[in-house]
């Protein structure tokens, strides 16, 4: 087993303590995340393991929205990532803003 704070995998870049989108609510698809906080290799295989982060609001002045880590940990593949670069964010007045520069379907 093997345990790293970065990666890169063919497009994909991966890294410790930023956001990925791995899925979109069917009724507004509204980004559902994973904040990584471990990224393992196992026999070849990819693993990321994190907190499941969900959006909690849309601000439209800064064309953001508003992210809380769940008490929920959770594992996914590389594979089910519907982003391969961090997702933009930033903390400011206690809330973290996640920018999302493309539509995710």
């Amino acid at each position: 087993m093997l345990s790293v704070n970065c990666v890169k995998l063919q497009c994909a870049l991966l890294i410790v303590n930023e956001l990925y989108v791995i899925d979109t609510t069917a009724e507004e698809e509204v980004p559902i995340f994973i904040c990584i906080t471990h990224v393992l290799e196992h026999e070849g295989n990819w693993i990321l393991c994190g907190m499941l982060t969900v959006a909690v609001e849309y601000d439209s002045l800064t064309d953001s929205y508003i992210v809380q880590k769940l008490d929920q940990f959770i594992t996914v593949s590389v594979n089910e990532l519907k982003t391969h670069k961090p997702v933009a964010q930033i903390h400011t007045n206690g809330k973290i803003h996640a920018y999302l520069h493309v539509n995710i379907v």
